[in-house]
């Protein structure tokens, strides 16, 4: 049986935010299981759908503005049942765009309440909750938000390097000061 790190339960209503998700996933080096890609046609899709839930060790239970569907409250019992049993497995909700702002967590099913979700309501290609998501699925913490400090290695002063080549008397403590808060 072939391993995959976290098992995508959604609504079939749902399914291109979520396999959206998916190939983002992949692309940050993590193996999802989707049914659309994983289900082998011809099998009974049940039997399918309990070996990758017995084989990943995170289940993502996603949330749209249709709620879980059917077949993704049996998955949820399973992973529930699995969480319980094992400590090491992580089942995280993730809302899609679409559902409400704020969140009502009663519509959750009722021991997903206690969980903390994964956000993507501002839309799929905000990279925050993908990273949160990712580090989720590795058991880490989301770690700061990225969006606070800067991104790459860009002076944050206009014209910095420009002046520091072209001012070789530039008051050394300064220059200490400014190339140790660009480079952190």
């Amino acid at each position: 049986m072939e391993v995959f790190d976290i098992f995508l339960s959604h609504n079939s209503a749902d399914k291109p935010a979520v396999e959206d998700i998916a190939h983002k996933l992949k692309d940050a080096g993590v193996k999802p299981w989707l049914d659309k890609w994983c289900l082998v046609p011809g099998k009974t899709f049940q039997s399918g759908l309990a070996d990758a839930l017995r084989n990943c060790a995170t289940c993502a239970v996603f949330i749209g503005p249709k709620g879980v569907g059917d077949w993704a409250r049996e998955e949820v019992l399973v992973a529930q049942d699995r969480a319980a049993k094992e400590a090491g497995y992580r089942l995280i909700p993730i809302l899609l765009p679409g559902v409400p702002d704020p969140f009502d967590y009663s519509k959750l099913p009722p021991f997903l309440t206690q969980r903390t979700w994964v956000d993507f309501r501002k839309g799929l290609d905000d990279e925050r909750p993908l990273r949160v998501l990712v580090n989720a699925i590795k058991g880490k913490p989301p770690g700061p938000d990225s969006a606070r400090g800067q991104a790459d290695n860009t002076c944050p002063i206009k014209g910095w390097r420009c002046l520091m080549k072209s001012t070789p008397s530039f008051s050394l403590a300064a220059s200490e000061m400014f190339s140790a808060s660009w480079r952190s």
